[in-house]
């Protein structure tokens, strides 16, 4: 439970073909990500390839992936290409549910970047001189759209529970969440400040 917050059942999840299905969530909070931010999710991913596999995006600047197992984000200070690219040095396995975290101090130089894989330590911890723009394209849930409004990158697999956050989670928080993997039962997001985006993915 995040600070005394309520406990939330989690008995569904939204699976995804990889080649045509996603979830298009608008753009109405991507202002979130020029500031600090975190987000946190569940993904079940169907196979290891060295295609992209987008779990959560928004256009450039901001694009979560699998590829060859492994968490990739992509942060860009423009619309047209990335500039930083933060791998995971650790690999998953495929068929299983992993928690995937990140977190983001603020934006442009010294701000700290990290990616947290169930729910241990930081895998990444990188500080960042990258200045994330207010994207045009909008927030997608298992694909990646260009700001011409093509979409591709597509994620084979389940995704579940994905939030968005305007703070930075701290790892015990991660781990709250880490912690419900396969349990039933999530802890209540609201109860860390700053929720913006909770997608229950079917529940």
């Amino acid at each position: 439970i995040v600070d005394g917050g309520a406990v939330f059942s989690n008995t569904n999840a939204l699976s995804f073909n990889g080649s045509s299905e996603y979830i298009n969530v608008g753009e109405d909070i991507n202002s979130t990500f020029q500031g600090a931010f975190s987000f946190s999710c569940y993904i079940w991913f169907n196979n290891i390839d060295a295609s992209f596999q987008s779990f959560l995006t928004s256009g450039f600047p901001v694009q979560a992936y699998i590829i060859n197992g492994a968490v990739q984000m992509y942060l860009s200070s423009t619309n047209s290409s990335s500039t930083e690219t933060l791998p995971t040095s650790s690999t998953l396995t495929a068929g299983e549910w992993h928690h995937v975290a990140f977190t983001r101090s603020g934006n442009g130089a010294g701000s700290e970047n990290k990616i947290y894989l169930n729910g241990g330590v930081a895998d990444v911890t990188d500080t960042s001189s990258t200045i994330i723009p207010l994207s045009t394209s909008p927030i997608n849930i298992g694909a990646f759209t260009t700001p011409a409004g093509s979409t591709n990158y597509y994620f084979n697999g389940k995704i579940d529970e994905v939030m968005i956050w305007n703070t930075v989670l701290t790892q015990g928080e991660v781990q709250s969440y880490a912690n419900a993997v396969g349990s039933g039962s999530i802890p209540d997001p609201n109860a860390i400040t700053g929720l913006q985006m909770w997608n229950r993915m079917g529940d």
